[in-house]
């Protein structure tokens, strides 16, 4: 059997209670179905079990936001980390020359193009799954004078690597002419998938559903705008995940009926969201794939969205689509909520599609 690198730069994607982890999770699990996978941390091996039981699972708290750093600070951060990546590469290179590995597959990060290099000098294929705009990620935290550059070197990796799998549609966005990339769509387990579902509530109201750990592009502006446009006694908001004590409590200031749920593992957040109608994405970024869909999928609720490239790519025919702002969205979720033919269809079409 064939060996392969599974490559990661980052030690934030190993939190075992992040989105990263579980991706990597079943990327692990996919490629040892042909290949002896090897899990690479930077320049050392690693073992996700042992990864797994390092961070118990505990109340997750709201995270304050911080400033970003200026633009003299941001280039100092970036200039030294430009030197770090440099230096890793011998390192890396003698690691991984020990596996004898016939590929390497790397889990991009910004700036890091040490595994690509390394793949060169042992002379075997190099693939990259990207995730997002690397060169963009460390916008919140700090700006640098060399982003321009970044993106620059960003793209030339995914240029000449064997083959570049953009999670979502991000191949959209770089619009190679190297004809080495897939724009490609994540799962859901198939232990989640069954046909064992709670009942829907049927207390006279539609119950929405509200999943994740909230972020600006979220667009929780837009949803609460779009609620207030409402008849408040038709629906009941739920709200599932982390970072969302503030909405919860703008809401109640709002007068909307809204429960809190919190944090919910996998498991539980199947159970619970089959109980509710529609699942609602009032925003996100223009090409990431959305993982909160296939929870609302595995649930049976059918989804409304605003019209963004990467779900139109892939649920054109799925989605109750909205134009993005406030008005619209509340002119669509009035629709679906009063339409339970509409709801049925499209929950039925979804979790048939995933």
């Amino acid at each position: 059997m064939k060996k392969g690198i599974y490559l990661v730069q980052e030690h934030a994607c190993l939190n075992p209670h992040s989105g990263a982890f579980q991706h990597i999770k079943m990327g692990l699990k996919h490629l040892g179905k042909e290949f002896e996978i090897v899990l690479f941390l930077g320049v050392n091996p690693v073992e996700l079990k042992k990864i797994e039981t390092l961070i118990p699972i505990g109340t997750k708290k709201e995270n304050h936001i911080t400033k970003p750093s200026y633009w003299l600070k941001g280039s100092v951060k970036d200039f030294i980390l430009f030197f770090k990546i440099l230096y890793s590469i011998s390192k890396l290179y003698r690691e991984l020359k020990k596996e004898a590995p016939s590929f390497i597959y790397e889990r991009t990060s910004r700036l890091n193009f040490s595994g690509f290099i390394v793949a060169k000098l042992l002379g075997i294929p190099h693939f990259y799954e990207a995730n997002g705009l690397q060169f963009e990620s460390v916008k919140k935290y700090y700006s640098s004078l060399f982003t321009y550059f970044i993106k620059h070197i960003e793209k030339l990796q995914y240029k000449f690597s064997n083959h570049v799998f953009f999670v979502g549609t991000y191949g959209n966005y770089w619009k190679l002419k190297s004809n080495n990339w897939t724009n490609v769509e994540n799962g859901v387990e198939k232990g989640l998938i069954d046909n064992i579902h709670n009942e829907k509530i049927s207390d006279g109201k539609i119950h929405l559903v509200f999943v994740g750990s909230l972020m600006k592009h979220h667009r929780a502006d837009v949803l609460k705008s779009a609620l207030l446009l409402l008849d408040t006694h038709l629906f009941h908001l739920h709200l599932v995940g982390s970072k969302l004590d503030n909405l919860y409590d703008d809401l109640l200031k709002l007068n909307i009926t809204v429960t809190h749920h919190g944090f919910k593992s996998r498991k539980e957040l199947n159970l619970l969201i089959s109980k509710f109608h529609i699942g609602v994405i009032a925003g996100g970024p223009e090409y990431n794939s959305n993982m909160k869909l296939f929870d609302y999928a595995i649930g049976k609720c059918a989804v409304i969205a605003p019209s963004i490239d990467v779900l139109q790519s892939s649920f054109k025919e799925d989605l109750y689509f909205f134009d993005g702002t406030a008005e619209d969205f509340a002119i669509k979720l009035d629709e679906l909520i009063r339409n339970k033919s509409q709801r049925i269809y499209l929950s039925e079409r979804l979790y048939v599609k995933i």
